[in-house]
């Protein structure tokens, strides 16, 4: 991973939780917008915006499992607009809902 690349990993994991508009990121590591989006894609293998999705998915779930906070909670921790916006992505990137996620968890544990 480049040194770029790695400083926009970083920017991310820092700010996931606040609107990251590409802009901000590129003023981050000194680069124009399109050129961070190509050379992302190329060193990562996805897109800028589907990371940040997925990371802040990835946060997400580490809340669902580890907090008893409700899900609109969760989507404003984790950078989400409104509580809709959060349950459709992370629906999409996971195949179930934060409930169904936060619910699966508890019954295999019994």
């Amino acid at each position: 991973m480049s040194k770029t690349v790695a400083g926009i990993v970083s920017h991310i994991e820092k700010n996931y939780a606040k609107n990251l508009p590409l802009k901000e990121i590129a003023q981050a590591v000194e680069l124009s917008p399109n050129y961070i989006c190509e050379l992302f894609k190329r060193e990562m293998g996805i897109n800028l915006s589907a990371y940040i999705m997925r990371y802040r998915i990835s946060r997400a779930k580490e809340l669902l499992v580890s907090t008893n906070l409700k899900s609109y909670e969760i989507a404003e921790r984790t950078g989400f607009s409104d509580e809709s916006y959060f349950s459709r992505s992370f629906k999409k990137v996971t195949g179930q809902s934060p409930y169904e996620f936060r619910k699966g968890l508890f019954i295999k544990e019994e």
